[in-house]
């Protein structure tokens, strides 16, 4: 299905195993309470949306900037201000 389109569509509770969406586009997306694991997302750009009451764990977070700061500088600061 390389270059299908998909507009207006409800994929609710659809399942997705050993799939490549390498260089797909995703707009006006509702990923509310998806779940994502063991997924490749290098070199991926998140903007203009809704992260509230997300749960991120177990990631590489190497190279990884929010706004254009490392997150891994986040950390260490974060650390020294709680030690």
């Amino acid at each position: 299905m390389t270059k299908a389109r998909f507009t207006r569509s409800n994929l609710s509770e659809a399942r997705f195993d050993d799939i490549c969406l390498a260089d797909t586009r995703f707009n006006n997306v509702n990923l509310s309470g998806a779940t994502i694991t063991n997924a490749n997302l290098s070199r991926l750009t998140i903007r203009d949306v809704t992260l509230a009451g997300s749960d991120i764990r177990d990631v590489d977070l190497t190279g990884m900037r929010i706004n254009g700061v490392l997150v891994t500088d986040l950390f260490i600061a974060y650390e020294k201000t709680t030690a």
